[in-house]
């Protein structure tokens, strides 16, 4: 591989490493945060989807809110998927675990709201729009928090067979958690608007084979074993997912978002991110003052954000690709 070709293949896995980081942040640490400050195998894990997002974005000219959920999809797809078996939870027709998480969760949390209307919010320079779309999803951060106080959660054997810390933190320790990894999340769009931002993502052909062996050996060792099945669930989400898609991509004129977000964000616009871990640590402050029932947690988060959302992820899912079948 010559030097001009090395740097591009160079610049495309910081693209991806990046923009994992900032996935990493709503879809692992948002949601997991008992498990506490270890980031390196995650973002290891989360550049393979990181990697087929972008590559998606690209190739079906995606830079409308519809198809953009879809291959935010894709991205959940892949991440529940492949790196894990949850999508396939309850059995071939069981079609809860296919939107909770990578549709109620992912798609729109992950993928739309931290890595492309943040982006976008932050480089118009929209910092009141960003405050409270941040100062929102800190509400939600703070609420689905509560989830690890209930007693089933806080006795979740593979968790602690796994070292998390679970139960009710101290409201410090989990500011220190929260105001740490908002932290990554301003570092990586920062850097990503310092050169780390590609308008186009266009691998080789041997960047595209590693990164299917990685995700084939992720799926291959962790979720055959269990699910022998998975590879026709995943096929028709996928498949039905790029169909769609690749209407978009008729239609639509050469480019993506990916060249309509490129840029660098001032430093100073960085810090209205602060927001979000504001407005969690408040919430659970407030509601550590409270004391709220189990049955009270319960309503709020597994009827709410998890079954609530879970609805709406399909909801969405159903709406983006009639929206782009249609035009």
């Amino acid at each position: 591989m010559n030097a001009p070709r090395l740097r591009s293949a160079l610049g495309r896995l910081a693209f991806a490493l990046l923009s994992a980081a900032v996935l990493v942040v709503f879809s692992e640490k948002l949601y997991w945060y008992v498990t506490g400050y270890s980031v390196l195998d995650l973002l290891v894990g989360y550049f393979f989807p990181a990697f087929v997002l972008l590559w998606v974005v690209d190739t079906f000219r995606v830079r409308r809110l519809a198809p953009l959920f879809l291959a935010a999809a894709v991205f959940g797809f892949v991440a529940e998927g492949m790196l894990t078996n949850t999508l396939y939870e309850g059995g071939p027709l069981a079609w809860f675990s296919v939107s909770y998480t990578p549709l109620a969760w992912h798609a729109p949390l992950s993928v739309v709201f931290g890595w492309w209307w943040l982006r976008r919010e932050l480089l118009a320079g929209q910092m009141r729009r960003v405050a409270l779309g941040c100062a929102a999803v800190g509400i939600l951060w703070g609420l689905w928090a509560l989830a690890w106080w209930l007693p089933e959660n806080v006795a979740d054997p593979v968790l602690l067979a796994q070292g998390a810390r679970l139960g009710r933190w101290p409201v410090a320790d989990f500011a220190l958690h929260a105001f740490t990894f908002t932290g990554l999340l301003a570092l990586a769009h920062g850097l990503l608007g310092r050169g780390g931002w590609r308008a186009s993502f266009r691998p080789s052909w041997i960047e595209v084979a590693l990164v299917a062996a990685g995700l084939l050996l992720f799926f291959g060792t962790l979720v055959l074993p269990s699910y022998p099945w998975a590879p026709l669930r995943l096929l028709v989400l996928v498949g039905g997912t790029f169909g769609a898609l690749y209407v978009n991509k008729r239609r639509e004129p050469p480019g993506s978002a990916l060249s309509e977000l490129a840029g660098p964000v001032p430093a100073r616009r960085l810090l209205t991110l602060a927001a979000m871990p504001a407005a969690a640590v408040a919430v659970y402050a407030i509601a550590g003052a409270v004391e709220p029932s189990a049955d009270v947690i319960t309503v709020i988060t597994a009827f709410g954000l998890v079954l609530g959302t879970a609805v709406l992820g399909w909801v969405a899912f159903v709406a983006a690709l009639v929206t782009t079948l249609r035009g």
